[in-house]
């Protein structure tokens, strides 16, 4: 489901003019002051309001704007940059604000916090030519969501880590002629680039729509339920839990370069250059667990290039990618068709790559192989031409300026006009130290340049070294220049070759081969989805597992709940209850949808709205498993752990289970974990009261909602009834489920996925208004009931007066300052007086932890105006509102460690009760 919100604009769009006397040449770092007078052979021209930028140049240029953007009004948390431009000869140019690329003809959001002076600049590639159109600004009072513009046709959602744009057109290429091979076969295509950023853009290149953004963009976009079918390259172990949570009935395919499945070998061979190799490689055993869980599911696809490459991650990963195919890479004959060399061809040599500081390019195997070639007697013959661009680009070229027969092109060249260029020359000089470049190798090869390049992976395949003899040992420059010599020297070899390669890489990579194959599976996918199909699930016995679904108003997230509930092998041994509290959407309809379609093991049971602890009343009533747990219903659960758990309850005897759980962000990737129980021991079964002991036991909480399994026998002789109508509820059964429980076992299982951030949660002053009291009056009932379960250990007492009041205390002295009622503060603490084990356990709290709490109690009676507190020297102190010391985000981060679950809650409930 897409949410929309109209965004308030501060400042209406301020257009930045375009006139040719407003730029300037980049000023030098060591003296801005100085004049920057635009450089020869750099052209500006006005053209009926657009700007047209020429660098008839080698070199690329940067141009600044000349005057500042400065931006000072505090209430602005955001800018929209919308620009407009085109190419007009090479990939040209790319617009950057304060060094940040903005797309050429898109739009960037870009999140700021002035006062902030904002530099806009120009950088023109060498000999290229760009037409800019229009720059404009508009500032905002709210983040927008560009994601909220990806059209709504598409239903192929191709996420790649980056994609061709007008400041790098060489980034994912190979990606790029496959989503336009998509597009001409009739498909509709949305590019989603994920990375680690802190701002987005939205863009059009050739015809494909792509969104650029975190990867929490790639929840929202999952979040539509749009895309039938979504193709990722180079998946990663940071979408790995966002596909756990987002994909229910879509079909995924990995096209598999190396680095997905060969991570343990890839810290070498792409470590910066120059650098001395790695001697030991870690493991990483999560990504090695999501690869193998993965390999085995029946809705992804394995795409591999090539055959040494998944039988490399066969081995590497010890396991069967259940659904796998080989596809190789396509060539756009059209694109690069053959033409016959000439002898002389063979002394003229080309280079096409990026030129990062990654060691994988090589691009210092081919300076060094020039630079073997300059001390034979033939190399003035010879000629060398590089093109590319990159931030290792001086570095990685200073050695070749002094031969005058290697010339530079600093420029990115746009794939329609690469043939060109393949028309002038007779090699393509591509060495690696792992990547197989496959689709610049055979883009040449099919054009009927030789190329000449390393034998890693599958190049030996793709080049047909077997015949050609044209590879060298990745990190032997020398044979690399021994290559190109014994071409020189043998021209009828370097026309044979010529011929035989582009007969044979047109053969191997033709369209039947490749891509037709690919466009072929993705169609399959497409087919064979269907967004309303259920997991098929029946009841198998008496259940072992029941899970609570506490639901209200849960529409949007109760689908992907329940689906993670019942889409494993275990479903048939649990029961699901869904507590639907009275609401007004369509929560009922989807719980008795499950219902019927799992032949009861959904049971959804319609009640009038009592609050969500009433939910757990009914929940614990109506229980017919063994065992007891909770999940909200805009939570979700990892499907396979919580099959292993129901094997591990199977013959089970402790009274709690506990397991793990992680909370998942709406706004970043990054799962975090909920609670640590690093201090048990896996499989260990313990006797709950010794692990009541500091230094033995629990260090905060024990058991909570989100982790603990309880069985059902002791909450139901526990007796308890939890409130209703009231936030908080789950200290209360955090409490009150401990009362007669005996033992207690952990098993290391990360299940529970804790939602935050959601549309509609709020942590507004006017909220805590509202709901502080309600606090208050759950941490008193807490107290009040222990001490009316006259048989509640001691013990277990002075452990929840410890690590659960403390900490509830500790965030109610926090809310009587959110919302200024110092006044409060007072009765609070002598009312918990009442229970000095229970006060003296928060004064200690509050003390050790020494956050804001602590700032609070040495200011509340001054700013409540009752009692002036007076310093050591007799003067009055200074009034200080503590809310004024903390951030909107030290709030949120205060809050959270104050009460992890008290106050989420509190936010959660509070826009569903």
């Amino acid at each position: 489901m897409q949410f929309k919100r109209k965004l308030p604009k501060l400042i209406a769009p301020s257009v930045l003019p375009l006139d040719a006397a407003g730029w300037m040449a980049e000023p030098d770092e060591e003296n801005e002051s100085a004049p920057a007078p635009i450089p020869e052979g750099v052209l500006l021209r006005n053209l009926g309001g657009a700007l047209r930028v020429e660098n008839t140049t080698g070199e690329k240029i940067t141009l600044q704007y000349k005057k500042l953007l400065a931006l000072h009004n505090k209430n602005i948390v955001s800018m929209r940059i919308d620009c407009q431009g085109e190419f007009v000869k090479n990939a040209a140019g790319c617009l950057f604000l304060n060094g940040h690329e903005l797309p050429l003809d898109g739009s960037a959001v870009m999140p700021m916090k002035p006062p902030i002076n904002m530099v806009l600049t120009l950088k023109i590639s060498a000999h290229s030519a760009c037409l800019i159109k229009g720059v404009s600004f508009t500032y905002l009072t709210e983040e927008p969501d560009l994601i909220e513009e990806c059209g709504t046709e598409a239903d192929v959602l191709v996420v790649v880590p980056n994609y061709p744009s007008a400041a790098n057109l060489y980034l994912s290429a190979f990606a790029h002629a496959r989503d336009l091979a998509y597009v001409r076969a009739g498909m509709r295509v949305q590019v989603a680039v994920m990375t680690d950023t802190w701002y987005s853009m939205r863009y059009t290149i050739d015809g494909i729509p792509v969104c650029f953004g975190p990867y929490s963009d790639l929840k929202k976009l999952l979040s539509r339920k749009q895309y039938k079918v979504v193709i990722i390259h180079f998946v990663d172990v940071t979408q790995y839990p966002i596909l756990d949570g987002y994909i229910t009935n879509e079909k995924l395919i990995f096209i598999n370069h190396g680095p997905e499945t060969m991570f343990e070998v890839l810290p070498n061979k792409v470590r910066p250059y120059f650098t001395a190799p790695y001697d030991d490689v870690i493991e990483d055993p999560v990504k090695r667990a999501f690869v193998r869980r993965y390999a085995r599911k029946d809705n992804v696809e394995w795409v591999f290039v090539s055959d040494f490459l998944r039988d490399k991650a066969e081995e590497l990963m010890d396991v069967e990618f259940r659904h796998s195919h080989v596809i190789g890479n396509i060539i756009n004959e059209a694109n690069f068709p053959y033409r016959e060399k000439t002898a002389e061809d063979r002394k003229k040599i080309m280079v096409l790559r990026k030129f990062d500081n990654i060691c994988q390019h090589s691009i210092d195997q081919v300076v060094l192989a020039i630079s073997a070639l300059s001390r034979k007697p033939f190399f003035s013959e010879l000629e060398f031409n590089l093109y590319g661009d990159g931030k290792f680009y001086e570095e990685l070229t200073a050695p070749l300026h002094r031969f005058s027969n290697v010339h530079l092109h600093r420029t990115f060249v746009p794939n329609n006009e690469i043939q060109n260029i393949h028309a002038e020359h007779g090699i393509l000089l591509i060495p690696s130290r792992h990547d197989t470049h496959g689709v610049s190798m055979n883009e040449a090869a099919a054009s009927g340049l030789v190329v000449v390049g390393s034998r890693v992976n599958c190049t030996p395949y793709y080049m047909d070294e077997a015949h050609n003899h044209t590879l060298a040992d990745p990190e032997d420059f020398e044979e690399l220049a021994g290559i190109i010599e014994r071409l020189y020297y043998d021209p009828e070899e370097f026309l044979a070759i010529s011929r035989r390669l582009s007969q044979y890489v047109r053969k191997v990579n033709s369209a039947a081969e490749t891509i037709d194959r690919e466009i072929a599976l993705v169609r399959r996918c497409l087919d064979a989805v269907v967004w309303d199909k259920l997991p098929e699930a029946a009841p198998e016995g008496e259940p072992i597992l029941t899970i609570l679904v506490a639901a209200y108003n849960v529409e949007p997230w109760l689908d992907k709940c329940l689906y993670s509930l019942v889409n494993h092998r275990n479903a048939g041994r649990t029961e699901i209850l869904v507590v639907n509290d009275g609401s007004k959407d369509r929560t009922s309809e989807i719980a008795h949808r499950y219902e019927q379609a799992t032949h009861g093991v959904v049971r959804a049971i319609d009640k009038v709205n009592g609050g969500h602890g009433s939910t757990i009343n009914v929940g614990i009533a109506e229980a017919r498993g063994r065992y007891f747990r909770i999940v909200d219903g805009d939570d979700w659960v990892d499907s396979e752990n919580l099959a292993t758990l129901v094997d591990r309850l199977e013959g089970e005897t402790a009274d709690i289970v506990l397991t793990k759980g992680c909370y998942e962000y709406a706004d970043k990737a990054p799962l975090e974990n909920i609670i640590d129980y690093d201090m048990l021991r896996e499989g260990t079964l313990y006797h709950y009261d010794d692990l009541l002991f500091p230094e033995y036991g629990f260090k905060t909480y024990g058991a909570l909602l989100t982790t603990g399994n309880y069985r059902v026998e002791c909450l139901r002789r526990a007796g308890f009834t939890l409130s209703e109508k009231k936030p908080y509820v789950d200290m209360e059964f955090n409490a009150f489920s401990q009362r007669y429980v005996q033992t207690l076992r952990y098993w290391d299982l990360d299940i529970y996925r804790y939602l935050i951030g959601r549309a509609g949660q709020t942590v507004s002053r006017d909220f805590w208004k509202a709901k502080y009291e309600v606090h208050a009056s759950i941490i008193f009932n807490i107290l009040e009931t222990l001490d009316r379960m006259e048989d509640f250990p001691e013990n277990r007492k002075r452990f929840l007066y410890a690590h659960l009041v403390a900490m509830m205390a500790d965030s109610q002295i926090f809310m009587y300052d959110q919302v200024c009622r110092w006044d409060q503060i007072d009765p609070f603490l002598e009312r918990l007086g009442k229970w000095p084990a229970a006060l003296e356990a928060s004064f200690a709290y509050i003390e050790e932890k020494d956050d804001a709490s602590r700032k609070i109690l040495k200011q509340y009676r001054h700013c409540s105006g009752t009692k002036p507190l007076i310093n050591t020297d007799g003067t009055e102190r200074q009034m200080v509102n503590v809310r004024t010391l903390l951030s909107p985000g030290m709030v949120k981060k205060t809050v959270r460690s104050v009460v992890p679950y008290g106050i989420i809650e509190l936010w959660r409930i509070s826009t569903t009760k």
